[in-house]
């Protein structure tokens, strides 16, 4: 989440013209509205919030983890 964050941060520097764009890293890029992340973050807390029992899980052994 600190990644996530930084790289909002430092989209919100580049599109507020304080990083040039010579030297604009785009592996740091990111969304800076409601993005991906604000979505998926909403969608779990609400998942959260209306399945407070823990969900029935059985490990499968073929996904590699």
């Amino acid at each position: 989440m600190n990644f996530i964050k930084e790289c909002g941060l430092y989209a919100q520097r580049y599109n507020n013209s304080k990083c040039p764009d010579e030297n604009v890293d785009i592996e740091k890029l990111a969304y800076t509205e409601d993005n991906l992340y604000d979505i998926i973050c909403d969608k779990i807390g609400r998942l959260q919030k209306e399945n407070s029992r823990p969900i029935p899980y059985r490990a499968n052994d073929r996904i590699k983890r």
